[in-house]
């Protein structure tokens, strides 16, 4: 296989496994020839490292796999050989006893659910569902404690069910709950704080149903006997989903201890209750996409008049290393190391693979603090000094890592474990799961969309993607774009270029630290194997420049041998003839369809919503093909007027890239040239109006209603118009997240304002020639085939431009359909609760989304949120235009030795004219509002949102960009002069700079005397 995907059988080869793989064991050096698609290939084996495996539980089979270096034809590559030996005789092996894992009981009685409370020795006090996540833990750890070196002192659970009794008797409570669920959706901050201040209050002040309180004295003294008065228990809420595997909840809620009477045990458990709508509490779940609706259990149980206590990490709890166990411990109970009253021992322990543990390390702590339980209940805090000895002995340090190696092994996952000690016995107060683990790095988010690179050798640019969608994209846009676009890509490839289709990861469109990249590998190859076969037409469409670093021979290397002359006519006819016809007939449906199209119903569900997107998603990636198909057909033709120009030479010279440029100036129907006329004509029909100071003097909302209130229906018929034809567009517009001027149309108010301020409004006159006199016009001498040739080419790459500019346009509106579906599924799952930010759905992918509406995963809401933190960060950085291999961030680079009183800076000469004028360099959008009349702008790059700034310009200087980019093809219509390709512009030029501006010559010459702004 080559990198392009080309796969060939081999046809031949000299290997002799029997002399290579003896039966002693695989040979580490040799060497072997063989043929593939009409080629030889020699290759040098030296096997460096083998790892051995058996298979099967009989181990007959026994593998080396054998990471070895290899020569290819004289290239040194890496690799693996696998050798798979029959092994009849292989050694015994008995499979290694396991523990039962502790699971949740299933399938229980439906009698059960309308239990009010549970002992910890019944089995059902084991399901989270019954008696919430403390509950359910203290219940499994009870099933087991007569098997392991540990006790769970008794104790019962008070059941969710005894709770939604509680709610249905007191329907003002549940009116209090949902005030507090309406104060997320429409209130402040401050609302959220005070509904949920009565609502502690309401749940608190209540009185506990008659069937719930006498379920609890019935437990009380079933559990701790008829003296149960005397008892002294700690009162401990477990809410539903509390403890969880992904969000622990803990300290979230009230926790009572050294609790005595059945008064002060009923008060306790109603302010449990309570605790679980405390603002604290309500505000956790609901940043965590949890239900702010919740139902709570209560646990109580013995207290333990524990000597020590502390917590037990079987993994540690911030590295996530399973080879080290951490323990926290002070002298009485733990409530002092939980509450960091007191600063404890910490004893880091090393696990090996055997379970054998060893100290590594104690940090004795002052434990200057200790609490105790109170004679007849209640706790007292002692004050103590001279602790300065570790307050577990080795041989209890060995106990109790081997009781939560014990405990790893039931649940099957690493665990945080509150313990106590009382005399020489471990009792377990809790065991759940440790929430912190598989924490990925900030490095490890940036990097975790990068796509694999096929070879180290490939070219990737900025160059043309960085137009559409300039710096980083977010994961949902990523997800689906970038899929879209490299199948698209794929899709000319294989009808236009017969290239062979692969199924591993995209290679046509690749990602590194959220940026996007053109990998121009295949691009390269493409251009080759069809009927123009000059790479370098396509590196002048694409990225404006012919690259001869990137050789003939390198992009032949990757492709593998090349389709034969004929086959590339006949694949060119076909295309011509089937897939071009078909492109325009989708083109032409989706223009039909376009408006009406919808993805969801608005009225719907997050999940229905979800479902419909999902339904339609192909719908996406299938206008992208069509104007990905569109924009192939437009270079396509442009390679064919490079053909006749060329005349047989190499050489690409300014005057034929001008010839091109003056030859495209005259197309028709361009959809985004159209962008800045309708604004211009917006803009004076709102002078002719009389409109023009209140329209200044108005903030934005005020104008864009006066736009749309039909006040004045001149102006309201043109501005519905725009939104209709355009309103689908602006900067970034393929980024799902960046809301178009459709969706917030205070950003066309500050353009139309810019203009009407500027007086810019009048329509430029725009000169046009026939196809005679163009060709007439050209530097380029013609011989009369080369003239009847380019008048056959002339107006079918002139309307290709136009089809291009109206394809991407077309795509962008079916996109923005999707941009709209995906933030009204966003405000939709705001509302439910299930998101705590808008914003953050488009931090997910599309998968992911859809996990999250199925799971309420905590952790993938916490991702969304570094992923959305990183993303500034993101954006700032910028890579070079070129990178052979893993593009890498180009580091801050001093242009202040290259700026001399004056120097001239090259590119490639788009729309000729000769201005002299101030030089604008505007970085953002966000600065475009210092552009004055006839200012020269200097950009990295223009997209449609700068568009309506063109009326304002004397001309166009672009660092990125060829002959059809973006803002070649809107300059050209305007007839702006326009140079683009023009490296670091923006970092030597300056806002103020004098400059001379030749658009034929494709230079700008800085002048002396410059002032600035």
């Amino acid at each position: 296989m080559f990198p392009s995907a080309q796969t060939f059988s081999v046809e031949d080869t000299d290997i002799q496994l029997w002399r290579i793989a003896p039966d002693e064991g695989p040979l580490n050096e040799y060497s072997f020839s063989f043929k593939a698609g009409e080629l030889k290939f020699d290759v040098e084996v030296k096997g460096e490292v083998t790892p051995e495996f058996y298979h099967h539980e009989d181990r007959g089979s026994h593998i080396y796999e054998k990471c070895s270096r290899f020569v290819v034809n004289g290239r040194p590559a890496y690799g693996i050989t696998e050798f798979h030996y029959r092994n009849m005789n292989g050694p015994s092996y008995t499979l290694p006893s396991c523990l039962p894992l502790l699971c949740e009981p299933r399938d229980l009685p439906s009698e059960l659910d309308e239990a009010l409370t549970l002992p910890f020795t019944e089995e059902a006090c084991g399901s989270s569902p019954l008696v919430g996540g403390k509950g359910a833990q203290l219940g499994l750890l009870s099933s087991i404690q007569h098997k392991e070196d540990f006790v769970v002192t008794k104790g019962f659970s008070i059941t969710l069910n005894a709770y939604r009794q509680q709610l249905q008797r007191e329907s003002s409570i549940v009116t209090a709950i949902t005030k507090i669920e309406e104060s997320f959706r429409i209130g402040t901050i401050q609302d959220t704080q005070s509904r949920c201040s009565d609502t502690v209050e309401a749940i608190a002040g209540s009185t506990i149903t008659d069937s719930v309180r006498a379920a609890i004295l019935s437990s009380m003294e079933e559990v701790f006997g008829a003296d149960f008065e005397h008892s002294c228990v700690a009162v401990r809420s477990s809410a539903s989903g509390e403890d969880g595997t992904e969000a622990s909840g803990a300290g979230q809620m009230e926790t009572f201890l050294g609790v005595s009477g059945i008064d002060k045990v009923l008060e306790s458990v109603s302010r449990c209750w309570a605790s679980a709508y405390s603002f604290q509490a309500v505000q956790y779940r609901r940043q965590n996409g949890q239900p702010i609706r919740v139902l709570v259990g209560v646990v109580i149980q013995e207290m333990v008049k524990s000597e020590v206590s502390g917590v037990l990490f079987t993994n540690h709890p911030v590295t996530g290393s399973a080879d080290h166990m951490v323990i926290d411990a002070s002298y009485g109970l733990g409530e002092a190391v939980v509450s960091g009253k007191t600063t404890p021992d910490s004893i880091t322990v090393i696990r090996d693979w055997t379970d054998k543990v060893t100290v590594q390390s104690k940090q004795i702590g002052a434990k200057k603090l200790r609490i105790m339980v109170k004679e007849g209940g209640g706790l007292e805090e002692r004050s103590v000094s001279g602790e300065d000895m570790c307050c577990l002995s080795d041989s209890q340090i060995q106990q109790l890592c081997q009781i939560g190696i014990k405990l790893e092994k039931y649940f099957g996952s690493p665990r945080d474990i509150e313990w106590a000690l009382a005399g020489d016995q471990f009792y377990l107060l809790q065991a759940r799961p440790i929430t912190t683990l598989e924490e990925v790095t900030d490095e490890d988010l940036i990097h975790e969309f990068d796509d694999p690179l096929i070879t180290d050798q490939e070219w990737l640019t900025t160059g043309n993607i960085s137009e559409m969608l300039p710096g980083a994209t977010t994961p949902l846009t990523y997800s689906l774009f970038a899929s879209a676009i490299d199948l698209s890509c794929l899709e000319v490839g294989v009808k236009l270029c017969g290239s062979a289709r692969y199924h591993y990861p995209r290679k046509m469109l690749l990602s590194c630290c959220g940026h996007l990249f053109i990998n121009l590998m295949p691009n390269e190859s493409g251009s080759m194997n069809n009927i123009f076969g000059k790479k370098e037409n396509m590196e002048l469409t694409v990225v404006g420049e012919t690259l001869a670093d990137l050789t003939e021979d390198s992009v032949k290397s990757y492709h593998g041998p090349f389709t034969s002359r004929l086959k590339t006519i006949i694949n060119t006819i076909k295309y011509l003839t089937s897939v071009t016809p078909a492109t325009n007939m989708k083109c032409d449906d989706w223009a039909k369809k376009a408006d009406s199209y919808e993805v969801i119903d608005q009225s719907s569900g997050c999940l229905q919503m979800y479902r419909d997107i999902s339904q339609y998603l192909p719908d996406y990636t299938e206008v992208w093909k069509v104007g990905v198909l569109k924009s192939a057909n437009s270079g396509a033709w442009a390679a064919a007027m490079f053909g006749v120009l060329l005349q047989g030479k190499t050489e690409y010279s300014n005057e034929m890239c001008s010839d091109v440029a003056v030859i495209l100036s005259q197309c028709q129907d361009v959809y985004s040239a159209d962008v800045p006329v309708a604004i211009q004509g917006l803009a004076r029909s709102i002078v002719a109006s009389g409109l023009e100071d209140k329209f200044l003097s108005g903030d934005d909302q005020v104008c864009v209603e006066l736009l749309s209130d039909n006040s004045v229906p001149a102006v309201t018929d043109l501005y519905k118009d725009f939104m209709k034809r355009h309103g689908h567009r602006y900067i970034r517009e393929a980024e799902l997240m960046e809301k178009s001027w459709q969706t917030n149309p205070e950003r066309l108010v500050q353009v139309l304002k810019k203009i009407i301020k500027m007086k810019a409004y009048q329509e430029r006159q725009k000169t046009s020639f026939s196809i005679k006199d163009t060709i007439a016009n050209l530097k380029t001498p013609l011989t009369n085939g080369e003239k009847r040739s380019l008048k056959f080419i002339l107006p079918r790459a002139r309307r290709a431009v136009g089809e291009r500019e109206f394809g991407k346009s077309l795509c962008v509106k079916v996109a923005d359909k999707f941009k709209q579906a995906y933030w009204r599924l966003s405000e939709k799952m705001e509302q439910e609760g299930r998101l705590p930010e808008k914003e953050l759905l488009f931090f997910l992918t599309h998968r992911e989304i859809g996990q999250l509406l199925e799971t309420r995963s905590p952790k993938l809401l916490t991702k969304a949120k570094r992923r959305r933190k990183l993303l500034p960060k993101l954006m700032t950085l910028s890579f070079p235009k070129y990178s052979i291999g893993v593009p890498k961030p180009k580091e801050q680079e001093s242009f202040e030795e290259q700026r001399k009183p004056t120097f001239t800076l090259t590119g490639m000469p788009i729309c000729k004219g000769r201005v002299t004028g101030k030089a604008r360099v505007v970085k953002t959008l966000e600065e475009a509002n210092s552009i004055q009349r006839d200012d020269i702008l200097i950009v990295s790059y223009t997209d449609v949102g700068w568009t309506p700034y063109f009326p304002l310009l004397g001309g166009l200087v672009t660092e990125m960009g060829g002959l059809v980019s973006h803002g070649a093809v809107v300059a050209r219509e305007f007839q702006l002069p326009c140079v683009v390709n023009v490296p670091n512009a923006t970092h030597l030029l300056q806002s103020g700079d004098d400059i001379i501006l030749d658009g034929l010559a494709g230079k700008i010459e800085k002048l002396e005397g410059t002032s600035t702004d």
